[in-house]
């Protein structure tokens, strides 16, 4: 690549340098020879170039291992704000394909590969003297920390206009991102915006910056347009504004999943298998619903527990939870109830969707009440098998086929009209199987599954 030549790169030694996308290595370098340097931590252009637009810098110094296909964005911004201001460019070699339609167009001043040796940053620098403070407005507060930077010049309030999107933190962080990129395509005339919860996630976009929640970065906002100096700081705030918002979403979707979800095995708790039953049998008249609970626990749970440990006999009831997620459908309820008592719901309703609160829970089959029974048949046969025939490493090699289950259905509307007799009915059934020889699964009364 054809260098422009360095000595004719008007700096002023009173000014630091900026860094972009600095990965410690150029500050560490810049600062063994004296010379004052700063930027924003990681790679975030929006944020460099709202300081670089309110402070003045000797020369600006873009990590393209970083910026990459941004790079000539990057790089025009820059020109743009302050033309007269070198706007150096280094990397690997393989990066130098980035910089060369900046080069052309005379965006970027001159392409550094890395490693830079130290006889060339003091032709482009010179010896640095006494230098000065960095020299700031007195609106803005600038940390030159190479690993934070904090900007606050009295932005103005844009909560107004981002409001809507608190009354979606209970919808999920994914309803906010989506209203995010609306508003601000809409009110700062954007074309193409995109956030991301994922930090790792990458656009081919003109322009990043992370966005900051209460605890941290949270994502990352993405803009394809060129961004005018005056809105850079309102755009700043807006998506940290929309990061505090993702935050509350994805908090409040935690919670919410903790409220259902028994934190030993992952799978269901007795208040989610109640609402959701509750809700099943109170849209009933409409969806005609054929509805089976089943109610198992483990044989001689307690000798296991008692001669292995509390720590083995959790591992099993984590395995005995992913053994009967593996054989039931998806759109049926896991719970675990407590102890070592577990209920199944299997559930097949003709208008195809449950209740479960905030949305409908697809049931694609439509099922009849004798297809039914042979679905839940045959998923509590399977289980019985997949159980005789699994090791359980925490209780040993000798406990292969020895742990059983007994268990007990009740069918909707037969055996019981609502949720407590339901459970009720399902509770004696289990009783009958472990009073008839335990290892099998009865159906009120009858035999229903055994594995013999």
């Amino acid at each position: 690549m054809n260098q422009h030549n360095s000595d004719n790169l008007s700096v002023n030694p009173e000014w630091p340098v900026l860094l972009v996308g600095d990965d410690g290595k150029m500050h560490s370098l810049l600062s063994q020879q004296g010379h004052t340097c700063c930027g924003p931590s990681g790679f975030d252009a929006l944020k460099a170039i709202l300081l670089f637009s309110k402070s003045d810098f000797r020369a600006v110094m873009i990590n393209v291992d970083y910026s990459q296909n941004q790079t000539i964005n990057i790089c025009s911004a820059f020109k743009r704000l302050k033309p007269d201001r070198p706007v150096l460019t280094y990397g690997n070699g393989y990066s130098e394909v980035f910089v060369k339609q900046a080069l052309m167009n005379k965006k970027a001043d001159e392409f550094l590969p890395w490693p830079i040796p130290a006889n060339q940053l003091v032709s482009l620098f010179g010896k640095p003297n006494d230098f000065t403070q960095i020299p700031v407005n007195k609106e803005d507060t600038i940390s030159s920390n190479n690993d934070s930077l904090v900007i606050d010049n009295g932005l103005g309030n844009i909560v107004g206009e981002f409001l809507p999107l608190a009354n979606l933190v209970t919808a999920g962080p994914d309803a906010v991102i989506q209203k995010a990129q609306e508003l601000l395509m809409q009110v700062f005339d954007l074309k193409e915006v995109m956030v991301s919860h994922d930090r790792g996630q990458y656009c081919e976009f003109s322009f990043s910056t992370d966005i900051t929640g209460p605890c941290g970065i949270v994502g990352k906002l993405w803009i394809n347009h060129d961004i005018s100096v005056e809105n850079c700081d309102k755009i700043q705030e807006a998506g940290d504004l929309i990061a505090t918002m993702i935050y509350l979403a994805k908090r409040d979707q935690a919670l919410k999943y903790l409220s259902v979800i028994d934190e030993l095995t992952g799978a269901y708790n007795r208040r989610y298998l109640e609402y959701f039953m509750r809700n099943l049998i109170k849209n009933n008249h409409k969806d005609q619903t054929n509805m089976t609970l089943l109610i198992f626990d483990l044989d001689e749970f307690k000798y296991f527990n008692d001669n292995y440990g509390h720590s083995a006999g959790d591992e099993v009831l984590k395995q005995t939870t992913k053994l009967m997620k593996m054989c039931c459908r998806k759109h049926d309820i896991v719970c675990r109830l407590g102890g070592d008592e577990f209920a199944v719901l299997f559930w097949d309703a003709a208008a195809r969707k449950a209740y479960s609160g905030e949305k409908c829970v697809a049931n694609t089959e439509n099922v009849d009440a004798d297809v039914h029974s042979r679905i839940v048949t045959g998923v509590a046969q399977r289980f019985l098998k997949m159980l005789n025939m699994s090791e359980f490493p925490s209780l040993g090699p000798e406990a292969k086929g020895k742990l059983t289950v007994s268990g007990g259905l009740a069918k909707y509307p037969q055996d019981g009209k609502d949720l407590e007799t339901l459970l009720e009915q399902a509770d004696n059934a289990l009783l009958s199987a472990k009073r008839h020889g335990k290892n099998q699964i009865y159906l009120v009364g009858v035999p229903a599954v055994e594995d013999h």
